[in-house]
């Protein structure tokens, strides 16, 4: 069976990649900060395993995937700091959206990277 692990999968475009892989076949791990949101998912496809987990907390991704085979890692959690004027924003916004966006991103890869490498195949997507 071929396992999916897809970031920012309680809504949008991550929860329609959740849906679509679990019907077709996949097994599949779809993570998001919300609980409630999770458990919503796994009611309407039960096969797909919830993980409830702050893509930011670098420990907890770490954890979770170590003991995950993955055949494809779906990069897909994203956050947009408040819009306004760009010389206006504040430090610590454009910091937790580089952090969701992009180093969340590389550290999956990088944990992903290893065991893909290794079996010689896999799919990674941003």
């Amino acid at each position: 069976m071929t396992t999916a692990f897809i970031t920012g999968a309680t809504s949008g475009i991550g929860r329609a990649i959740a849906v679509a892989l679990s019907d077709a076949g996949y097994d599949v791990y779809a993570v998001g900060r919300s609980q409630a949101a999770l458990k919503e998912l796994q009611a309407e496809r039960p096969g797909i395993v919830p993980i409830a987990v702050d893509v930011t907390d670098r420990e907890a991704l770490e954890s979770v995937v170590a003991d995950l085979t993955i055949d494809v890692l779906i990069n897909n959690a994203g956050i947009m700091p408040p819009l306004g004027n760009f010389a206006d924003m504040k430090i610590a916004d454009i910091d937790t959206a580089l952090e969701v966006n992009v180093s969340s991103a590389i550290l999956l890869t990088r944990l992903v990277v290893p065991q893909m490498r290794e079996r010689q195949s896999g799919h990674i997507l941003f």
